[in-house]
């Protein structure tokens, strides 16, 4: 035998116990990105289900119907198409409120106070998302805007 006959099982030990600490971490990171993946891409979906739901019924007529029962089918059509533009615009916000630290562009929309998405922001939302997507493959986030630490001093200003 020769004089270094522990440094095998050294080794292994060493081997194991470092396999044991990179292991979990490396899995957090992955799942983690592949969490904000799908966060974006609902945000996404859930953007474009809102940008669906911005035109509304106008003007219902149909050749020949009684204008009380039209009038009673036009106002079941607005409310129907109210309900479900509100629906899908608190959905939208509520997806893009999810993945605000990854862009700039997605925090200014979010960080307005009112139930409507500017409808002006849609492109730079578009590009926004895109761009937080690339960002949370690599793992990375926007500078400033993790947990609203820019919108929290923008209303403690106001």
């Amino acid at each position: 035998m020769t004089d270094m006959w522990w440094l095998t099982p050294l080794l292994a030990l060493l081997g194991a116990l470092l396999g044991a600490f990179v292991s979990p971490w490396i899995s957090g990171i992955v799942g983690e990105r592949r969490a904000e993946r799908t966060l974006v891409r609902d945000a996404r979906i859930a953007l474009e289900r809102w940008n669906a739901t911005r035109t509304g019924p106008s003007n219902v007529q149909y050749p020949g119907m009684d204008a009380t029962l039209l009038a009673e089918v036009s106002n079941d059509a607005h409310r129907k198409f109210f309900t479900e533009h509100f629906a899908a615009s608190l959905n939208a916000r509520a997806a893009l409120g999810a993945v605000r630290q990854l862009d700039d562009r997605i925090a200014k929309v979010v960080d307005v106070e009112d139930w409507r998405i500017p409808v002006e922001s849609l492109i730079d939302l578009r590009e926004g998302l895109a761009k937080a997507e690339m960002r949370a493959m690599a793992g990375l986030r926007s500078r400033g805007t993790a947990l609203g630490s820019q919108s929290s001093a923008k209303r403690s200003d106001e």
